[in-house]
């Protein structure tokens, strides 16, 4: 299912991005034969109307309406076994790869607590 919501992505960027024909393009007849006729059809639906088909699933919620996601439905993204559409825009939901963490940055120096020691001001008379 990964390979197929990449090559739809692929074929969004390509289309709505970069406005190209999908007769005059072979990559891009070549990623449309990936995906199966009834989700191609409401793809098409989606870019008809100058809307995104694809919408990317962060901090869990779709990119596109800001719609919070069902747990079961991210869980269902995170196995790879099934497409899944956004149940408020309507849009197919892709879980991007997550980004190798970074390791966290070195606490800072503690700071000491109290008042700071008095100077003796030794003056000449």
């Amino acid at each position: 299912m990964k390979v197929l919501m990449e090559a739809m992505l692929q074929i969004q960027e390509l289309q709505l991005v970069q406005e190209e024909d999908p007769e005059k393009h072979p990559e891009l007849i070549k990623l449309r034969k990936k995906v199966p006729a009834p989700i191609l059809g409401h793809f098409d639906r989606m870019l008809a109307r100058g809307r995104k088909a694809v919408a990317v699933v962060r901090n869990r919620s779709c990119t596109s309406c800001r719609m919070s996601v069902p747990v079961g439905t991210i869980a269902t993204l995170m196995r790879d076994e099934d497409i899944q559409v956004c149940g408020s825009c309507g849009r197919y939901l892709y879980l991007e790869p997550e980004a190798p963490a970074e390791p966290p940055p070195a606490p800072a120096p503690k700071k000491k607590r109290g008042r700071p020691p008095k100077i003796k001001v030794t003056g000449a008379k």
